[in-house]
């Protein structure tokens, strides 16, 4: 009977010394207007989204007028440009418990997860009653550090609304 506690034990604090994956809190759903409609000619809001890309610096891998498909390069954010959209809320990747612990961060929840890559997807269409833009960013983060290893985790990220709104007035503004 004491062979069976003590090798119980010893298995008890063996497992409580393997590695977890860290605690993550996946990103909120919400509604996005990723659609808007301008009363403008389709030149001009085409002219706007194509310069749009450019001032951003965001690289096009496919565009046709015609169609009114732009398609953005699946670009690589550095750590400053990926805080730069959390912060103007571009996008949520959720929440980790583990990189709070080792950024030294006090909050509960944990940190954010910051972006990796970013895609966008833009259609320009004359509905008649003026011409329609949808916009489709895709955030995509993944890769963490833990304990000297790396792991691939990825981690699902939804739009909150920040790219739109902001090529939306872009759009609207645009002369």
């Amino acid at each position: 009977m004491k062979n069976i506690l003590f090798v119980s034990l010893l298995a008890l604090i063996g497992l409580s010394a393997c590695e977890t994956y860290p605690k993550y809190s996946k990103p909120k759903a919400i509604i996005v207007e990723n659609t808007q409609t301008f009363d403008k000619t389709y030149d001009k809001v085409w002219s706007a989204v194509v310069d749009f890309f450019v001032e951003e610096n965001y690289a096009v891998d496919k565009i046709d007028k015609t169609s009114g498909l732009i398609i953005s390069y699946k670009m690589e954010l550095g750590e400053f440009r990926a805080q730069q959209m959390m912060d103007n809320f571009y996008c949520d990747c959720g929440q980790n418990e583990q990189m709070a612990f080792i950024s030294n961060s006090h909050e509960k929840d944990g940190v954010s997860v910051l972006p990796n890559h970013i895609q966008i997807f833009i259609n320009v269409q004359d509905t008649g009653n003026g011409i329609k833009v949808k916009i489709n960013p895709q955030y995509e983060s993944f890769y963490y550090e833990y304990k000297d290893r790396e792991y691939r985790i990825n981690y699902p990220c939804i739009s909150i609304g920040g790219l739109e709104k902001k090529i939306f007035k872009y759009i609207e503004l645009y002369k």
